[in-house]
């Protein structure tokens, strides 16, 4: 791989060993995958930074790694494993209080914002249209590269730290306008309704794709709720990090591809689908929404629904900081606690160590949410849209 004069000084270790394990990280990764050259980055977005899921061993590596270094470049971050600003004691006990804000003093410190979301589109970390960029967050990536038409490939929390520090990132797979092409055209029998429907059948494309870049033609544009939802379901359930939609993917991010094969999407797809996620039609004691983190539209519309009425059971709702002074300000946040909602920043119930609060059963409007939660949380899930739970979970 092409290393320009100042990027062998680096991996020679002249700037230091931090910059130098940054730049070996990049170099191998960019070997492996025969990257011609290293490309300028205008941001980077941190995923792996939940001490529930890194534990010491990460907690050490990035503590190494950001030693006497700061981030070259615009740098966000994922979720963490509690709302910092209102720790949960059934979350958060004083070990994990204490290895987590280290880790956000660190990230910090380097020069990170303070965003912890898995949505940083929507905090102001939005690059235009063709910039690079080294992202990690599965449904982050697949966003940027679908509806922003940045460029990043899915981005794993070391080379995304690297990069970070560097400020730059390997030019392959979709980095490339040769990569970005699509593989499959999806032929949607369906018209989804709710943003539920929208993450589902992001969920079924991906399990019945597992790989490549699908092309999809909705009857109508998705509004961004909707376009975040499916890309979510989309990432979770597969390895594609990019979709082409036709009205939305921006011109010129993508080659065209006359040569696709089809695939139809069919009602009774989605409905398999759904069984999956249909473990638990009793008995649910818990109601998470916010995956990926709400925006204030999603916010404002569960007001909407639950106007005059009170949550039967737990209900948490997952959103950034940002997004949560903006609901705090129009008194949104008031109005959802007297129902009976608890709105928390920073964190999810995917990165949050939710065993700790001996949940069973849980009602959510994110297939990638229900995928998580039964894959690491071991718990009984039931997919519903924001609509049926409001009717269902408050009177």
């Amino acid at each position: 791989m092409y290393l320009t004069r100042e990027e062998e000084k680096i991996l020679a270790g002249e700037y230091g060993p931090e910059a130098e394990l940054a730049m070996k990280i990049l170099v191998s990764i960019g070997e492996v995958f025969n990257a011609e050259r290293l490309v300028p980055i205008a941001s980077a977005h941190l995923s792996g930074i939940s001490y529930d899921n890194i534990r010491d061993e990460g907690l050490q590596f990035i503590k190494m790694i950001t030693k006497n270094s700061h981030f070259k470049v615009n740098t966000t971050v994922n979720p963490v494993a509690f709302d910092m600003t209102s720790p949960d004691p059934r979350l958060c006990d004083q070990k994990m209080l204490e290895k987590q804000s280290e880790i956000v003093s660190i990230l910090l410190k380097a020069g990170a914002g303070e965003s912890f979301t898995c949505t940083p589109y929507l905090i102001g970390n939005s690059p235009a249209s063709g910039c690079h960029v080294a992202w990690g967050e599965s449904s982050a990536v697949t966003f940027l590269n679908s509806v922003l038409g940045a460029k990043s490939n899915r981005e794993g929390g070391p080379s995304a730290l690297a990069a970070a520090i560097i400020g730059k990132t390997p030019l392959y797979g979709l980095h490339l306008i040769e990569e970005r092409k699509a593989s499959v055209r999806i032929t949607l029998e369906i018209v989804p309704r709710e943003t539920s429907h929208y993450s589902l059948l992001g969920y079924t494309v991906g399990v019945l794709l597992r790989k490549g870049i699908p092309y999809v033609e909705f009857s109508k544009t998705p509004c961004l709720s909707e376009l975040k939802a499916f890309c979510a379901g989309l990432a979770a359930a597969s390895n594609i990090s990019m979709s082409i939609i036709k009205g939305v993917t921006p011109p010129g991010t993508y080659r065209e591809n006359p040569l696709m094969e089809r695939v139809h999407i069919e009602e009774n797809d989605l409905e398999n689908a759904l069984q999956k996620f249909s473990e638990s039609e009793r008995n649910i004691d818990f109601v998470f929404l916010g995956c990926p983190h709400y925006s204030l539209d999603e916010i404002m519309y569960l007001a909407e629904l639950t106007e005059g009425r009170k949550a039967l059971v737990e209900v948490m709702v997952s959103t950034s900081r940002y997004i949560y002074r903006k609901a705090l300000k129009l008194g949104i946040i008031d109005i959802l606690e007297k129902r009976g909602v608890k709105i928390i920043r920073d964190t999810c119930a995917i990165v949050a160590p939710l065993k700790r609060m001996d949940i069973r059963s849980v009602a959510t409007d994110s297939a990638k949410a229900a995928h998580y939660l039964r894959l690491k949380h071991g718990m009984r899930v039931r997919l519903m849209s924001v609509r049926e739970i409001a009717t269902e979970f408050f009177r």
